[in-house]
């Protein structure tokens, strides 16, 4: 299952726009990323900082279900159950 975030209408600021999505259910983001996220892209550490995010940051949901973000223009979260569902068909 994947549910779309922000549209990629956003452009650039979609990492800056995530940052008014925290809660205390989004693990491995810290402050520090929130806040120069919310500096926005003319910020040096920006992209760099939102890589680090988008690879390491993850929701769980009140049912403890794991949510990774996907970017592909549009970000995505996506549970990574249907991940692994997905691989092992693919492998079948």
């Amino acid at each position: 299952m994947e549910v779309l975030l922000i549209d990629a209408r956003c452009g650039v600021y979609i990492p800056k726009m995530f940052t008014n999505l925290i809660n205390d259910s989004w693990k491995n983001i810290d402050q520090e990323d929130i806040d120069v996220l919310g500096m926005g892209p003319d910020h040096e550490e920006y992209w760099d900082t939102w890589n680090h995010v988008i690879a390491n940051t993850y929701y769980l949901d009140k049912n403890n279900n794991k949510w990774i973000l996907s970017e592909d223009q549009d970000l995505w979260m996506v549970n990574t159950d249907d991940i692994n569902y997905e691989l092992v068909q693919d492998e079948a």
